[in-house]
């Protein structure tokens, strides 16, 4: 009854934001009621924010290193890829050797989770309480980053996003059509934008404008979408292995603030122009 009276109550002194509401309720309660609480918080995260300063900055370097500028308390979402050296799921030898002369990560694929240990270390505290936190990843790495991050952060769920990135490779296994998201979230943890299900269909985003800057780069698209679930405009969201910057640029296009690490000159570079060109588009 409680539930019901909060949300008439809600929906008569401000029926503008919440007077279909009132609809729900003839469906279920407690969804109308969980709306209600939803869009409540949402409202109260983008009155905190306005009279935020604005927050984007593309740090070159170490992401251990360069993490230290980020102010405490100031993430809302973290959205990354951060680069294990087994992102080829399949594939000849020779489509393998072109990868790795394109994109390369100093050590073997053992040396990224230490790194990654030390670095949630140094991300707690730059979270705010209720962060987001989206990890993409492979089946073949998930054993080691569910636990690691859940050490952390508490780990929510696996997500899964139809690419079909493979477009050839041996036959003595199956073609890589879908890859995997780790979602974790700081303390409780906000509530996302809207019921969804943990499968995103990106095979027709995937390279839509021909353009591949970074071998392993993700769609605009998904990074948007897993943004837009998380944060509203204007608050903040991080990649620390930003590589092209496709999180930089989904962050740039939703009028959030963004602050990207890229250890790569070249790769730093492709960022940083590609930033540009999405504020040009913008009319900026």
């Amino acid at each position: 009854m409680e539930k019901r009276t909060s949300v008439f109550e809600a929906a008569r002194e401000e029926p503008d934001k919440y007077g279909d509401l009132t609809e729900r309720l003839e469906k279920s309660v407690n969804s109308a009621y969980r709306e209600l609480r939803r869009r409540r918080e949402t409202e109260k995260r983008k009155e905190e924010l306005e009279n935020a300063p604005e927050l984007k900055n593309l740090f070159l370097g170490d992401c251990l290193e360069k993490i230290e500028k980020v102010p405490e308390d100031s993430v809302d979402c973290v959205v990354t890829d951060p680069p294990y050296g087994i992102n080829v799921e399949s594939g000849t030898r020779e489509q393998i050797r072109k990868l790795r002369e394109n994109w390369t990560y100093e050590g073997d694929d053992e040396d990224i989770f230490p790194q990654l240990l030390r670095l949630f270390k140094k991300l707690e505290p730059k979270l705010k309480g209720d962060a987001h936190i989206y990890i993409f990843t492979s089946w073949k790495a998930w054993h080691k980053l569910y636990p690691l991050a859940d050490d952390f952060f508490d780990v929510r769920n696996w997500l899964v996003y139809l690419h079909y990135l493979s477009t050839g490779g041996d036959l003595n296994v199956y073609r890589t059509a879908a890859s995997s998201i780790l979602f974790a979230a700081a303390g409780d943890g906000r509530k996302i934008r809207e019921h969804k299900w943990n499968f995103f269909d990106e095979s027709g985003n995937y390279r839509k404008n021909g353009k591949s800057y970074h071998p392993p780069q993700k769609s605009v698209s998904i990074c948007k979408k897993l943004i837009e679930n998380s944060t509203v405009e204007g608050e903040t969201v991080l990649d620390p292995f930003c590589g092209s910057g496709t999180t930089l640029v989904a962050a740039e296009e939703l009028d959030r603030n963004w602050i990207g690490i890229e250890l790569e000159e070249r790769w730093y570079n492709t960022a940083r122009q590609r930033i540009a060109e999405a504020r040009k588009s913008d009319g900026e």
